[in-house]
């Protein structure tokens, strides 16, 4: 390419403008085509967002889970507040940059908590009535659904064992 091609290419001002215009264009069609479903879609992600939790947790109980543990729990890093460097992840932070004496639980720490206090409810049901029955139960009331429906059943391609050995994770 000439010098000549290339300051024509780099001052194509029009074509630059253009380009954004059609992707601008394309963009405000797209809102305006699913604008009827905007709405509908508004809702669905509230009544996910409100539902994962509780779909959560009753799946560890459908499947007797009956441990967690949370990765990096005490290293929020130097300002969790505006700079994280793992504060993202902890479970309480310090309270220092607003006065208080102790530290201060996050929102994902009451969440746990929160999904504890469940857990240990749906728990307690057992003395009452088998768990088969109390699991079918809860999966019914909560979407509808039998407990083998909440769990992925492991691929027929993981048991081929030409494939095992040609990958190399299994000897």
């Amino acid at each position: 390419m000439t010098d000549t091609q290339a300051a024509r290419r780099s001052t194509d001002l029009p074509g630059a403008t253009l380009g954004v215009l059609i992707i601008v264009v394309l963009i405000a069609l797209t809102i305006w085509i699913l604008r009827p479903f905007l709405g509908a879609l508004v809702w669905a992600l509230m009544i996910v967002v409100a539902t994962w939790p509780v779909m959560r947790r009753l799946q560890a109980w459908l499947w007797g889970i009956d441990g967690y543990v949370h990765w990096l729990t005490v290293s929020p890093g130097e300002d969790p507040w505006f700079r994280f460097d793992g504060g993202g992840t902890a479970l309480a932070y310090s309270g220092e940059r607003f006065g208080a004496a102790g530290p201060i639980p996050s929102i994902r720490l009451k969440i746990q908590r929160n999904a504890v206090q469940d857990l240990t409810l749906l728990d307690s049901f057992k003395t009452r009535r088998p768990v088969a029955e109390l699991r079918a139960e809860a999966a019914r009331r909560f979407n509808g659904s039998r407990p083998e429906e909440w769990w992925n059943p492991r691929p027929p391609m993981a048991d081929r064992s030409s494939l095992r050995r040609s990958s190399g994770w299994c000897r």
